[in-house]
């Protein structure tokens, strides 16, 4: 079987002149880059009220909320349970505070060497490979989800708490 691949630009497809295809078939070795742009400001969205839900609050959610709402693109971020204490180990490796531009406070703990073990018994050392200065992160999930969301309101994304069940569908072109 064979799949197509169609360029897009913005939210429309390109211009039939312009549109390029490429037909891939299962395995290949060709590799096609596909690129969706769009922005408030872009030609092909003038005039058009973008909207955008994100479903989750994670770390995830509450980043892309933060960057569409920055962009200048209504955005409403639902999260079921925004107080949510997550079981999860937590750590994040040191770039992602940089990357994420997060405060050093909001890392709860500095873990140097640590041993995972898996439901399996499978144990893996972790820490082997850090330099003296290094370390990983563990952060609490309902601080760091909160902070991110928190940043998402700050830059104009709306928040709710609540489970996303189903999305009605505009019936006609212009239709909310």
């Amino acid at each position: 079987s064979s799949i197509a691949l169609e360029s897009f630009v913005g939210l429309r497809r390109q211009p039939t002149a312009e549109k390029s295809s490429a037909v891939f078939n299962k395995p290949t070795t060709l590799r096609r880059t596909l690129r969706v742009t769009a922005s408030k400001t872009s030609a092909r969205v003038t005039g058009r009220n973008l909207r955008v839900a994100v479903v989750g609050g994670g770390p995830a959610g509450g980043a892309a909320a933060e960057t569409l709402a920055k962009g200048g693109i209504e955005t409403i971020l639902i999260e079921r349970k925004l107080d949510n204490c997550k079981p999860c180990g937590g750590a994040i490796p040191l770039c992602m505070v940089g990357e994420f531009d997060l405060p050093l406070d909001i890392i709860d703990r500095r873990v140097t060497k640590m041993k995972m073990i898996s439901p399996s018994n499978v144990a893996v050392d972790i820490g082997r490979t850090l330099k003296p200065h290094e370390y990983i992160g563990m952060v609490r999930r309902e601080v760091l989800d909160a902070y991110l969301r928190d940043r998402a309101a700050a830059a104009g994304a709306t928040i709710i708490n609540g489970l996303f069940l189903k999305m009605d569908l505009p019936e006609f072109k212009n239709a909310p």
